[in-house]
């Protein structure tokens, strides 16, 4: 059977050390993230997504068993008071700390509570286990996210930023009939390169989107400003007007309102963010070496292509 099949019940697509995996296992965990893609996604680019999101749900499915069984080989014991706590955890969460809704919802769900709560006993036991072999090793000292931030000081790099005050003529807008002596106009007062000037032009004649704003386009970096303003700017200076500079859609002034330099964040502000990624990314290859170390002493088998 493939990975996309109707007979979710019978269609084994894997096991590991003879225990079955099926597809409806798969199925139950990846069902909702499916039904929320095929509201956007469709055909060929659907089915590959689908496929892929089950293929990896089916390794964590093998990892959750491998972890699971090598929890019960180690005999260790999860304390009834931690799995009590866990389970009042999800009553509050879900039915507002009522048992009896608890146990109608899940038996809408077709579950029983023993069921739930293997799953719970189940899950703590994986997460216990994880916590002790892979994540509680785990310690980034400050030498090293320093030296992280050394080496990636580009990647937290706040850019150059302007805000520009924008007045446009549109061709076929309301001064249609005068642009081009309106335009001379505009162009003489603009000498001056006055902001308070610039701002009552706006107001007076712009058409564009932000004329309501004085004109201002609010803060956006300087390597996204359009070709024919920098073109028409050059060197990138406060109060410099460009214009008039014709485009499709008209007639544009600019001005540089604000110019916010390049600013590197200083360590202190980024330390904890440096050490939680760097935690996060060494938790996860803790792991993968832990879970593969266990897969080398078992028998996994894969009956799809």
């Amino acid at each position: 059977f493939g990975l996309i099949s109707g007979q979710y019940e019978n269609s084994i697509i894997a096991s590991v050390n003879g225990h079955p995996i099926t597809l409806y296992d798969v199925v139950k965990e990846t069902y909702g993230a499916e039904a929320r893609k095929s509201n956007f996604m469709t055909g060929a680019d659907f089915k590959q997504e689908l496929i892929k999101n089950r293929e990896k749900t089916l390794e964590q499915l093998i990892n959750r068993y491998i972890l699971y069984e090598e929890f019960k080989a180690k005999e260790y014991k999860i304390p009834d008071d931690y799995i009590e706590a866990l389970m009042d955890e999800i009553c509050a969460n879900y039915s507002g700390g009522d048992r009896k809704k608890l146990e109608k919802k899940i038996a809408e769900a077709g579950m029983s509570m023993d069921e739930l709560k293997e799953q719970v006993i189940k899950r703590a036991a994986i997460d216990l286990l994880v916590n002790e072999f892979c994540y509680r090793i785990v310690n980034i000292t400050p030498a090293q996210s320093y030296q992280y931030y050394l080496e990636h000081q580009q990647d937290y790099v706040d850019p150059e930023k302007v805000n520009l005050q924008i007045l446009l003529l549109k061709k076929d807008g309301k001064n249609c009939n005068r642009i081009f002596e309106l335009i001379e106009e505009i162009a003489n007062d603009c000498k001056k390169a006055d902001e308070s000037v610039f701002t009552t032009l706006v107001k007076l004649y712009s058409e564009g989107p932000s004329a309501e704003n004085d004109g201002k386009t609010g803060y956006i970096e300087s390597k996204n400003i359009r070709d024919e303003f920098n073109n028409a700017f050059g060197e990138l200076k406060v109060g410099r007007i460009a214009g008039p500079i014709d485009t499709k859609e008209g007639i544009y002034f600019v001005r540089i309102s604000e110019i916010l330099p390049e600013k590197v964040s200083d360590f202190a502000t980024l330390e904890t963010k440096i050490k939680v990624k760097l935690e996060k990314e060494e938790k996860e290859e803790k792991y993968k070496e832990y879970v593969n170390k266990l897969k080398e002493k078992s028998i996994i088998r894969y009956y799809y292509e």
